[in-house]
């Protein structure tokens, strides 16, 4: 189910205009790799080729085999200096193959397993990242010859909670990009908070009903419960958009966590009809909304121009998907200590 691609420059599937340049990615994970294309974009550099090998690739019955394929393809080309692997958590036995590779390659790889631990991860000319933001910044410093430092310096105050009562206390997410849904619920789960999902990390399980949410909630609108006989979310967010319309409504939401996908065969207008939403609930009435925008100034639809579009709206932009989930947690922590619960 590979749907993200930039083969010698050009997007395919699923994928962003990004400027060409000296890193690699192969991911298990289209809109991971949608992520660290981007970022890395926005850094100044540029992605030599980005192979999406599907989200089964990594099971133990297949093997990793087109991973391994990509980055030794990778290991091989010239123009390629630093190599970026994405995925969510692969089979023991096939995350050993790919990291012995790996180091073996000749090139230094980033590795982002989502929720793997670094230690695990670590070997000589091997760089393990925390999140997709922390892979890009990382290719990026190793091809700088410079160290890394991911950081989120913005924090959320107390005074940005103000107008919320202490009766909205949950976290609640609405996904298009499933990678960004994982990633989410791993960061909350940092931060104490353990959500519901339709597509559960380790240690969350699943709600009751996908339709309606309970508690901290954050669901992947692009996963089959949701996408049978109907467009993916990126193409039409109709679906997505009605979802995040009952979260809006319901009065537990303390923070709306959403993101938008920019690119080829993603909707041509993102933010408009999202707008025309937020637009029947008065600012003062509603939970605090952070979002996050993937893509760039070279997309179709111009990254700048929906962030624009989202701050005047009162939505809360964050720079990568981590760093919302970061300040969703922290609103949902604001919101526990007004009730002693924290």
């Amino acid at each position: 189910d590979c749907g993200t691609a930039i083969i010698n420059g050009m997007p395919l599937g699923f994928a962003n205009v990004v400027k060409r340049g000296a890193i690699g990615v192969v991911g298990a994970s289209g809109t991971g790799v949608q992520e660290v294309t981007c970022r890395v974009d926005h850094l100044g550099a540029g992605i030599s080729q980005a192979l999406g090998t599907g989200g089964h690739d990594l099971h133990e019955e297949i093997g990793g085999i087109s991973m391994l394929h990509g980055l030794n393809m990778l290991a091989g080309d010239p123009d390629t200096q630093v190599i970026v692997l994405i995925s969510k958590p692969p089979a023991r036995a096939v995350a050993e193959r790919i990291l012995e590779q790996a180091s073996a390659c000749g090139k230094p790889v980033v590795v982002n397993f989502l929720g793997a631990d670094a230690a695990d991860i670590a070997r000589d000319r091997v760089f393990p990242a925390t999140t997709l933001a922390d892979a890009a910044d990382k290719a990026v410093a190793l091809l700088d010859g410079k160290p890394s430092v991911t950081a989120f310096g913005e924090i959320i105050r107390p005074e940005q909670c103000h107008a919320l009562p202490a009766t909205r206390t949950d976290i609640r997410g609405v996904f298009a990009g499933g990678t960004f849904c994982y990633e989410s619920q791993l960061i909350c789960q940092q931060q104490g908070f353990h959500a519901a999902s339709n597509t559960p990390v380790t240690g969350n399980n699943k709600p009751d009903d996908v339709w309606r949410s309970r508690g901290h909630t954050l669901i992947d609108m692009g996963d089959d419960d949701y996408t049978r006989g109907k467009p993916h979310p990126m193409i039409d967010p109709t679906l997505r958009n009605q979802r995040i319309a009952a979260e809006l409504s319901d009065p537990q939401t303390a923070v709306l966590l959403f993101d938008l996908v920019l690119g080829y065969g993603a909707a041509a207008e993102p933010a408009a009809e999202l707008l025309e939403i937020l637009a029947q609930h008065p600012r003062d009435q509603r939970p605090l909304l952070v979002a996050h925008v993937c893509g760039t100034e070279a997309d179709p639809q111009q990254r700048s121009r929906q962030i624009d579009a989202l701050r005047q709206a009162g939505v809360m932009v964050a720079e990568c998907n981590a760093q919302a989930a970061l300040w969703a947690s922290q609103i949902a922590r604001i919101q526990a200590e007004k009730k002693g619960e924290k």
